[in-house]
Parts: C-alpha cells; sequence; structure tokens
C-alpha cells in the first residue's frame, strides 16, 4: 500500500539525506586524516549512543562511560572535534535548507553548505597529514543534491 507523502515531510527527507551525505564525508575525511581507529571508535560510540537513545539500559551506558573514560587525552580531543564538527555541519545544512527556501522566494545565494564542506577540507583537516605532501582539497558542489529533488 503506497501512501502520498506530504509536502512538508519533503524537505524533511531532502534534509536528513543532505545530513546524511555530510556525515558520510566526515567519515572518509576523519578515515583519511586521522586513522581508521580512531573512525572504528568514534563509529562504535555513536552507534552505541544511538541505541540508549533508542532504548535507555543502564549497563550499556555504564559500558559507554567506561570506554569513553579509557579513551587517552589526545584521541578524547579527536573525538570531541569529530562530533563537534559533525553538528557543525548539521546546523549548517539547516541554514542551507532556509537559505534555498530563501532563494526560491527570489535572491541567488552561494551554496552555504558547500562553502561548509570546503572549508571543513581546508581547515579541519590539514593536508600535510595525508602522507607528508600538501595536495589540492577536494572542492564540493551540492548542486546535484538540489536538482534530485521532487
Amino acid at each position: 500500500m503506497r501512501t502520498d507523502v506530504t509536502a512538508p515531510a519533503l524537505p524533511e527527507a531532502g534534509l536528513r539525506a543532505e545530513i546524511r551525505l555530510l556525515g558520510q564525508l566526515l567519515g572518509e575525511a576523519l578515515r583519511e586524516h586521522e586513522g581508521p581507529a580512531l573512525y572504528q571508535l568514534e563509529e562504535s560510540i555513536r552507534a552505541r549512543t544511538k541505541a540508549l537513545r533508542q532504548e535507555y539500559e543502564p549497563r550499556s551506558e555504564e559500558e559507554l562511560i567506561a570506554e569513553l573514560e579509557r579513551a587517552d587525552l589526545r584521541d578524547a580531543g579527536r573525538l570531541g572535534r569529530a562530533f563537534a564538527t559533525y553538528f557543525q555541519l548539521v546546523n549548517l545544512a539547516e541554514l542551507e535548507r532556509q537559505d534555498r527556501a530563501a532563494a526560491e522566494a527570489g535572491g541567488q545565494l552561494e551554496s552555504l553548505l558547500a562553502r561548509a564542506a570546503n572549508l571543513l577540507m581546508e581547515t579541519c583537516f590539514p593536508m600535510p597529514k595525508c602522507g607528508g605532501s600538501a595536495r589540492t582539497p577536494t572542492r564540493f558542489s551540492f548542486a546535484g543534491i538540489a536538482s534530485h529533488r521532487t
């Protein structure tokens, strides 16, 4: 049985897709620049935190806290930066959604989301850490996302 999606639900689905994409891009940057061990730790913490939100279990919370307490100071700082960056990207995606709505109402605005992704690649994850060579960061364009809307 198919149910029709209401108009207000469509923008929310698009926003969730954009946030998912940004999370994937951040995960790739985290793996490339900080290594697979930190990425796996971050993913473990993220998944366990999400599970606790869906169904709270005190024992699971204690295990998560114990894992976080075992992290050394360097890893804890890098984890904090990764999660903070993710939430900044979520906020920027929401602002981008507002910018698009304003643009549809009349003006042309540069993509805040693309600027954020480029800024992330240029400043949050310095290129010299990648194999010791300076590279030109990848430039992002989210025009494709906007063109795939129904």
